[in-house]
């Protein structure tokens, strides 16, 4: 029987095993291991990538996101307590570095229909925070899936309120928006970006590991000092960070698969072209389309047998995962200060939802075994 992993990151490995090795000695040999030259160079490279002025590795993508909030604060941009809407279908983190950072997390529901906060959540969301005498003082957009959370209503909504617009780009490693005068890349078209370098991304590491991306001077040199301990000079502390630097190892690695990153983005789009194509079952609904600059992370299927359907391609040997079952304002750590608040289409979401093998690495048999299973999969009620 065929066995189809969901992400098998050993593949990635074999197939560049030589040159990984030659780049990992390398950074062993220059005893280089903190905020090195390696660093400087992807740094350089993933901003050129993205054609974002500033990029600053960090961490990972939480700390990437709570030292763009704590940036504006240390610029006087956004004060403790101030409202901040974020959308309620994604990963926790997104909602810890609010929270985390001193700021009110106003959750937006999200459209059933493509998983992603349309212009009328948004204003929902402010309207409600207003109301309740909350200071709303910026958007965070996760491009969930791969797929880009931005319309051209949210730039005018934006500008009107006078509100920050900060990206999640965590698992939109080369998403992009196609415009009369060329590409806009995810980490590009907001006011600063997030990125995560988890093994799974697009753009994965072999460890955690983060990025910060932006247009603003002033905003990137407080990051970068408060990635460092609040330090720009050895010793010399202006400000009180935290120690969140991405290292030299992660850096080359990074570096070395970034020269990858499109061309695997485009093997991804051919396999979920055909999985849009090809998948037809009348109990499995698949939410995204093809639209142009989806990068594909994740491919979501929703299901009313969700649960059926992933034990019924478990046993054919195909791996799934869930995105995600508990949404935040649900989980033990957030649910007593959202008791009162209604996110229907996240909760049908977090009910329904299956992710389904997408990788560059998929063989064909495995793309067309996986089709056929979800076409033959009938519910056991039937």
């Amino acid at each position: 029987m065929i066995k189809v992993p969901y992400y098998p990151m050993n593949r990635f490995v074999q197939c560049h095993r030589d040159s990984l090795i030659d780049i990992i000695t390398g950074v062993v040999d220059s005893s280089r291991f903190i905020l090195g030259n390696v660093l400087d160079a992807f740094e350089t490279e993933f901003g050129k990538y993205l054609s974002s002025p500033y990029a600053i590795g960090v961490g990972n993508g939480l700390d990437a996101l709570r030292l763009i909030l704590k940036g504006y604060k240390e610029l006087g941009v956004l004060r403790k307590g101030d409202g901040i809407i974020v959308s309620a279908n994604t990963f926790i983190a997104t909602w810890l570095a609010i929270e985390t950072e001193g700021f009110q997390i106003i959750p937006a529901d999200v459209s059933k229909e493509n998983l992603s906060m349309e212009i009328g959540h948004v204003a929902e969301a402010y309207e409600r925070a207003t109301k309740n005498g909350i200071h709303v003082r910026a958007l965070v957009t996760v491009h969930l899936y791969g797929t880009i959370n931005y319309h051209q209503s949210f730039k005018e909504f934006l500008k009107e309120r006078q509100l920050i617009f900060i990206e999640d780009a965590a698992q939109a490693h080369g998403a992009f928006i196609q415009t009369a005068s060329g590409k806009i890349y995810a980490g590009n078209i907001g006011d600063a970006a997030a990125f995560s370098f988890y093994p799974g991304k697009n753009l994965g590491g072999f460890g955690d590991g983060g990025m910060v991306t932006t247009s603003n001077k002033d905003l990137a040199y407080v990051i970068k000092q408060l990635r460092n301990y609040g330090s720009s000079e050895k010793y010399i502390h202006l400000l009180k960070g935290i120690n969140s630097r991405l290292d030299e190892i992660q850096a080359a690695i990074l570096l070395e698969r970034l020269k990858y990153l499109e061309t695997e983005n485009k093997v991804r789009e051919k396999i979920a072209h055909r999985y849009i194509d090809e998948i037809k079952n009348k109990y499995v609904y698949l939410p995204l389309n093809k639209s142009e600059g989806n990068v594909w992370h994740i491919f979501p299927v929703l299901c009313d047998y969700r649960d059926d359907l992933a034990s019924y391609l478990q046993g054919l040997g195909v791996e799934t995962l869930i995105h995600y079952p508990i949404p935040p304002h649900l989980q033990e750590s957030f649910k007593h200060q959202f008791k009162d608040i209604c996110l229907p289409a996240t909760e049908f979401i977090a009910q329904r939802e299956l992710s389904i093998p997408l990788h560059p690495f998929m063989e064909t048999t495995e793309i067309e075994f996986v089709i056929n299973a979800i076409n033959n999969f009938l519910p056991k009620v039937f």
